[in-house]
């Protein structure tokens, strides 16, 4: 066990890898931007301004989700384990609907799908700490 910084006493090793891994997969579905965007989006065009909107919109999920993952999820905050979930809600879509129109491969879906997997295991790695009558820090 680890002497936690934060005054709660022993952070369980599952937690401390869990926050970590969960801040990689925010860094790889950041990823996902720069592949928007790599293909050039035309500023001048309504498709161009809603792709440059959408890679901006994902770098906000990836920034709120770095944040609550570094500072409640660590501490082991019940709700912050549900709001690591709200990604599903919207990588699913996307993830089928970029695999449908533009293939699985692509430099856009990998990033996503990889993401997708860490986020499922980094939140079950840990999930009977969260599910405890009393969690870590709530």
């Amino acid at each position: 066990m680890h002497k936690s910084n934060d005054g709660l006493g022993e952070t369980p090793r599952r937690l401390r890898l869990s926050w970590k891994i969960l801040v990689f997969d925010y860094v790889l579905l950041g990823s996902a931007s720069w592949g928007i965007l790599s293909s050039g989006a035309d500023l001048a065009t309504a498709n161009g301004r809603h792709l440059f909107a959408g890679a901006l919109a994902n770098l906000a999920l990836v920034g709120m989700g770095i944040t609550v993952t570094v500072g409640a999820f660590r501490q082991g905050k019940r709700w912050a384990w549900f709001a690591n979930l709200i990604p599903l809600f919207y990588g699913i879509p996307m993830i089928s609907l970029d695999a449908y129109y533009v293939g699985f491969w692509t430099v856009a879906v990998v990033p996503q799908a990889l993401g997708f997997l860490l986020l499922v295991l980094a939140l079950m790695l840990p999930a009977d700490i969260f599910w405890r009558s009393k969690a870590i820090g709530s």
